[in-house]
């Protein structure tokens, strides 16, 4: 669970959607996640991203931080 968070959970996750499900790998830096992640991407999970995950407290309404994006 990632520090100061506030109003919900953040988590230092993976997330991965397929139809009405929502799938989190939350885990340290180095443990996988992104591997993990880039397998289920190929079999039949939508990548959301492997950074951060914020779910406000309440609701369900998961929100994907994708981090910075850069113009190659």
């Amino acid at each position: 669970l990632a520090d100061g968070s506030r109003g919900g959970a953040l988590f230092h996750a993976a997330c991965l959607r397929r139809e009405s499900e929502t799938l989190l790998l939350p885990g340290s830096s180095g443990s996988g996640k992104t591997t993990l992640a880039a397998w289920l991407a190929l079999n039949g999970w939508q990548y959301r991203t492997d950074e951060l995950t914020f779910i406000p407290a309440g609701s369900l309404d998961i929100q994907e931080h994708r981090g910075q994006q850069t113009d190659a």
